[in-house]
């Protein structure tokens, strides 16, 4: 014997999976687009960094300075442009639902300052050695060169020239 479906519930069902469907397709549809070119006074800067603040949104530049970010909920956001080399500046964007936006950039250069640099390295030989095949080996290198076997013979035949 078939079971005797109740026409209420049947429709009570449709209806809240008509309400969810169309719940989800408002929802998840509010995005729209950002592009642009971040350049400089001579050309592209590629690789720069556009981020959206206070969102986990962002791209880099590519090697021509264009940038696209997708999915963008809809609103009123600040955007961050950087690059190494550059002053970064922020824009506010509106962004529009299923529209893109397009935002050109120009960055100005800066000067970055470091500290000083100290290089060290060990002394290898004098200047008044001009002999042109001086080639210092020690017990520990003549261990670990290849096909060595820690023979001496054998790590004198490996080096370049003998």
């Amino acid at each position: 014997m078939l079971p005797i479906r109740n026409p209420k519930i049947m429709f009570m069902k449709f209806y809240t999976i008509l309400l969810l469907f169309v719940f989800n397709i408002l929802t998840f549809a509010q995005t729209g687009n950002l592009i642009g070119k971040v350049i400089d006074e001579t050309g592209a800067i590629p690789s720069a960094n556009i981020f959206i603040i206070n969102t986990n949104i962002g791209a880099g530049a590519d090697a021509n300075g264009n940038y696209r970010i997708n999915n963008i909920p809809v609103g009123e956001y600040e955007v961050r442009f950087s690059a190494v080399g550059y002053k970064t500046k922020v824009v506010n964007v509106n962004i529009l639902l299923n529209k893109t936006t397009e935002l050109n950039i120009t960055l100005n250069e800066t000067i970055i300052e470091i500290q000083s640099v100290e290089v060290t390295g060990i002394k290898l030989q004098e200047q008044s050695d001009t002999r042109t095949s001086l080639i210092d080996l020690n017990p520990r290198s003549a261990k670990i060169l290849p096909g060595a076997v820690e023979d001496v013979l054998r790590t004198l035949q490996s080096l370049p020239g003998v």
